[in-house]
């Protein structure tokens, strides 16, 4: 016996907010180190005030997301992108 069963740790990914502050569109940019394991899977984006409010939550399937978030009050809000091995946290704000 001996190992090398195991499997390979999978990468995470990180996340990109753009603008920030933002005013109407946001656009988040998923960038992962492992393309083709990341290309075909589902990322779900939810979106809480610092209260823990939800604004939005839906599913992608696409490393470039664009939210429309005018119809937000303004203030600070906290992204959290994750698929079925990893989940990484943003913040963004919102403007006038």
């Amino acid at each position: 016996g001996g190992g090398g069963g195991e499997l390979p740790e999978l990468p995470g990914f990180s996340a990109t907010l753009s603008p920030n502050p933002v005013e109407s569109d946001l656009t988040i940019t998923i960038d992962s180190s492992d393309e083709d394991y990341y290309s075909d899977k589902k990322f779900e984006v939810t979106i809480y005030n610092l209260y823990g409010k939800k604004y939005y939550k839906a599913e992608f399937y696409e490393k470039t997301i664009n939210i429309n978030v005018s119809a937000f009050p303004k203030g600070l809000y906290v992204v959290h992108i994750s698929n079925s091995n990893y989940t990484t946290t943003k913040s963004f704000i919102i403007n006038d």
